[in-house]
C-alpha cells in the first residue's frame, strides 16, 4: 500500500517543454524587434527631408510635381533656402538649371508671370534653331519689304518655349528639336500680351517669316514690323531697358 501510495504521490510529472520554449523564443524575438524599431526611429529622427530634382530642370522651365522627389539628409546637409514641400516649388519658374539630385533652392525659383499669353506658330527645324521646351528666345519677323530690313529687331523678346510639337501635335523631347525622334512642325511660345499681335500671324500654315533665336540671358527691346528697333512694343519690354538688351 505504501508502494502504491508513494507511486501516486511522488510520481515524476512531465513538464510541457515545447510550449515554454516557444514562448521564450517569441519573447526574445519581440524584444529584439522592439529594439531595432526604436533604433530605426532614432535614426530617422536624425535626418531631415528636403525636396530635390527628380530629373534635370532646365532654366525657365515651369516646375511640376513630376520634376521633384523627397530625399533624407543629415542635419547640416540641407541648405537654409531648400524647399521642404512640393508646394514650395510646383508652378514656379526655374531661374537657373537644377540638375538631377540637386536640392531645390527657393531663391532659384521665380513666380510664373500671370500676364503671359501662349501662342503656337508653325515652325520647321531651320527656323526653330533646334530649341526645346523652357528655352528663352527672341522672335524675329523676316520680311524683306519692311522699312527697316537692314536693321531688324525682334517682335518679341524673352519669350519662353512652352513646347515643341510635331505635325500630329505630339510634344517632342526636352532634349531639343534637332535630337528628338520627330521633326518639329510648331512651337508654343509664352509671350507678353503686347507682343501677341505681332506673332500670332505665325500660326498660318504657310508661315515662313518668323525665326526663333535662342538666348542665354534675358534682355532686349521688341519692335513691331514697320517701326524702328528703338520703338518698343507696349508691354513687350517690361523691366528691360534698351541698354540692358544691347538694342539702340
Amino acid at each position: 500500500m505504501l508502494r502504491f501510495f508513494g507511486k501516486n504521490r511522488f510520481e515524476e510529472r512531465k513538464v510541457p517543454w515545447v510550449p515554454l520554449v516557444a514562448l521564450a523564443v517569441s519573447a526574445v524575438v519581440f524584444a529584439v524587434s522592439l529594439y531595432y524599431f526604436q533604433q530605426s526611429a532614432d535614426e530617422d529622427a536624425r535626418y531631415v527631408e528636403v525636396v530635390v530634382a527628380k530629373r534635370a530642370i532646365p532654366q525657365y522651365a515651369l516646375v511640376s510635381e513630376a520634376d521633384l522627389a523627397v530625399q533624407k539628409v543629415r542635419p547640416g546637409g540641407d541648405h537654409p533656402e531648400t524647399a521642404r514641400n512640393f508646394s514650395d516649388a510646383v508652378g514656379k519658374v526655374a531661374l537657373s538649371t537644377t540638375y538631377e539630385g540637386e536640392q531645390i533652392h527657393l531663391k532659384r525659383l521665380g513666380p510664373n508671370p500671370p500676364d503671359r499669353q501662349e501662342v503656337t506658330i508653325t515652325m520647321d527645324v531651320t527656323r526653330s534653331g533646334g530649341v526645346s521646351a523652357s528655352d528663352l528666345v527672341d522672335v524675329y519677323f523676316l520680311r524683306d519689304e519692311t522699312p527697316w530690313a537692314g536693321a531688324r529687331a525682334p517682335v518679341a523678346v524673352d519669350a519662353v518655349v512652352v513646347a515643341v510639337l510635331d505635325a500630329q501635335g505630339n510634344e517632342l523631347s526636352r532634349k531639343g528639336a534637332l535630337q528628338a525622334p520627330g521633326a518639329p512642325a510648331a512651337v508654343k511660345l509664352s509671350l507678353k500680351p503686347g507682343e501677341v499681335p505681332w506673332v500670332v500671324r505665325g500660326a498660318l500654315p504657310d508661315n515662313r517669316e518668323y525665326v526663333l533665336v535662342r538666348k542665354f540671358r534675358p534682355g532686349g527691346t521688341a519692335a513691331p514690323p514697320g517701326q524702328s528697333p528703338s520703338t518698343s512694343v507696349e508691354g513687350g519690354n517690361e523691366g528691360v531697358s534698351a541698354a540692358e538688351g544691347g538694342q539702340t
